[in-house]
């Protein structure tokens, strides 16, 4: 969409920046009448506004007719925004007409608008003061204004004394400009160059969608000069970490370059203006508006606008590709750290292995040797204070045997060497066995433990050895962490596709803040909520979270300190094909005292 802009003048209505507009007048009412409501409009729109004077008038008299129109115009002069010249400073050299000081001045405060924020520039310039030899080097000179001012966002309109003038001069005035204000029979007519609107079209939809191009590129795109930049895309800010392009426009490229580089750069702006070749490279640094320096490729060309030098920089960010280049060489380095770390956890699991096995040995060795002292000091009547040390010796063989046995168990799961013994079992009647033989245990600490189940039977496939090894290990927390008087219950529910299994007692409830890593390896709750003879390696839950997982099933926690915790097993039902007949509702070919005495083992009686 075009930046439309106010003309203030009735007849013409809206206008986009590079409009360039005539007026022919037989009286100087005629031009103050259009010409005021177009400088309001300008001041109005941000613009910065000059009017230049001819020899016919005068400052003051400008003041004041404008002052008819704008009754604040003391408020725009003083604040610099409207400036009112003679035509003697702004288009006259030792008494004539100078293309090249008129061109420096519009270049001048075309800058100096941009520079102090305002949108554009927008100027009125009475050319009454035209000697008829000079009409020609005017002409030549406004035809070329027309072309020039298209790119730019600047608006201006000339007045000429048609008195003055002859019928080819008129006509070269209308050829020039993009609408020329005339006055027929006491009506203003407007009259439209019509070649020159469809050629400014055309130009303006072209130039529309080649600032679109610009500004959708991803990278920066810069017009600027020695002094100034004149147009950016929103790149070019992203790139220098300002927030706009007002705050950009006006700097110049040089300013973005750390100091000790700008010698460089300066030589390099340089080369591009004045070499023949197309393109001009550069490899340098752009100075953030945070701080942070950027790596940068910078290609200019030259970019002229009519007289102007104006130089076309792109600039792309080399930050990403040097950024691609570290992560290739993280890559790298991780992937050596991968290699080592495999290597070394394959050591360590060799190591807790053979080291775990190294421990059993020994453990089994002593604690055969304890039972045959216990049945020799029986035997002789003289086991009452030898069998409390045997009995404390036995129990810390058991406590070493579980630790041991967990040991083992995790570095196999680790090392996926564990497998399960699945079979079709009645896992209804396990869970009961297995909570029964823990009642008596529980009822000697001053515990009532009870179960209860939805269905009297429910074959599935499970592993009975793991299975009972994940109740006694939640029994022996619910035991440990229970109170004498309270309550353990165990609660089965048997579905169609599913079981859950409840382990809920009455204890002292686990930490919000320590719930979430319950099951984490090495995790146990903070000693300031456990006695010393309430410590565990922290392995225990860690290991029954694996093992419901390799029946594909879920454990979770529901606690509440000083109120009890609820862990709530669910495994899928499902059956498997085996060969032999599958063992239905038999016992069970494992000593459900001896694992209670392994599993209870750090449990001080």
């Amino acid at each position: 969409m075009k930046n439309l802009r106010s003309s203030g003048i009735d007849l013409i209505g809206s206008i986009s920046w590079g409009t360039h507009i005539g007026q022919l007048y037989t009286d100087i009412e005629e031009y103050y009448k259009t010409m005021i409501p177009f400088i309001k409009a300008g001041l109005l729109d941000n613009e910065l506004c000059i009017w230049i004077y001819s020899n016919k008038t005068c400052y003051e008299e400008v003041k004041e007719r404008l002052k008819t129109g704008i009754p604040d115009i003391d408020t725009y002069i003083t604040g610099g925004q409207l400036l009112i010249k003679s035509h003697v400073e702004w288009y006259l050299k030792n008494g004539k007409f100078d293309a090249d000081i008129t061109s420096k001045h519009w270049s001048r405060h075309l800058s100096l608008a941009l520079s102090q924020g305002y949108d554009g520039l927008r100027a009125v310039g009475d050319t009454s003061w035209i000697e008829i030899n000079d009409f020609d080097k005017i002409n030549i000179y406004e035809e070329g204004i027309s072309k020039d001012i298209t790119e730019l966002p600047f608006i201006v309109a000339c007045l000429y004394d048609a008195r003055m003038l002859s019928t080819y001069e008129i006509a070269e005035i209308i050829k020039n400009h993009t609408f020329t204000v005339v006055r027929y029979k006491d009506k203003y007519k407007l009259i439209h160059n019509t070649g020159l609107q469809i050629k400014e079209q055309i130009k303006e939809r072209s130039m529309e969608m080649y600032k679109r191009l610009v500004q959708f590129l991803p990278v920066s795109i810069i017009i600027h000069d020695e002094t100034r930049i004149h147009m950016c895309n929103q790149s070019a800010v992203a790139l220098t970490g300002l927030k706009s392009t007002h705050e950009l426009l006006g700097k110049r490229l040089l300013d973005l370059v750390p100091p000790t580089l700008r010698t460089k750069a300066r030589e390099h702006l340089r080369n591009a203006m004045h070499s023949s070749a197309e393109s001009s490279y550069l490899q340098s640094e752009i100075l953030c508006n945070c701080g942070e320096i950027k790596p940068v490729k910078i290609v200019t060309i030259p970019y002229g606008l009519g007289e102007s030098n104006l130089l076309l920089s792109v600039i792309m960010d080399l930050t990403p590709f040097m950024r691609i280049n570290e992560l290739i060489e993280d890559v790298e380095r991780h992937k050596q750290l991968l290699n080592l770390s495999l290597e070394y956890n394959r050591l360590k699991t060799e190591f807790f292995t053979n080291i775990s096995h190294e421990l059993r040995t020994p453990l089994n060795v002593i604690l055969s040797v304890i039972q045959l002292l216990k049945l020799q000091s029986e035997r002789l009547n003289n086991w009452d204070i030898e069998s409390k040390y045997i009995d404390m010796m036995k129990q810390n063989c058991y406590r070493l045997i579980r630790l041991v046995n967990n040991l083992i168990d995790i570095t196999k799961i680790d090392s996926n060497y564990f497998h399960l013994e699945l079979r079709n079992y009645d896992i209804i009647k396990l869970v009961r066995d297995i909570t029964n033989s823990v009642a008596e245990y529980g009822k000697q600490r001053g515990l009532y433990i009870h179960f209860s189940c939805n269905s009297a039977s429910k074959v599935m496939a499970c592993d009975p050895d793991q299975i009972e090894r994940i109740l006694l290990n939640l029994l022996s927390n619910a035991i440990k962490y229970t109170p004498s008087g309270g309550s353990i219950w165990v609660d089965v529910y048997a579905g169609d596709n599913a079981l859950d299994i409840r382990v809920k007692d009455t204890g002292i409830g686990i930490p919000k803040d320590k719930q979430q890593y319950i099951f984490d390896r090495f995790m146990q709750v903070s000693s300031s909520t456990m006695t010393r003879e309430k410590e565990g390696s922290g392995i225990g839950l860690s290991l029954v979270k694996a093992l419901v997982e390799m029946h594909n099933g879920t454990i979770s926690l529901i606690s509440e300190p000083g109120a009890g915790s609820e862990f709530i097993i669910k495994l899928p039902i499902r059956l498997i094909d085996i060969e032999e007949p599958c063992r239905i509702n038999s016992c069970p070919e494992f000593n459900h005292a001896e694992r209670l005495v392994v599993e209870f083992s750090d449990i001080y009686s």
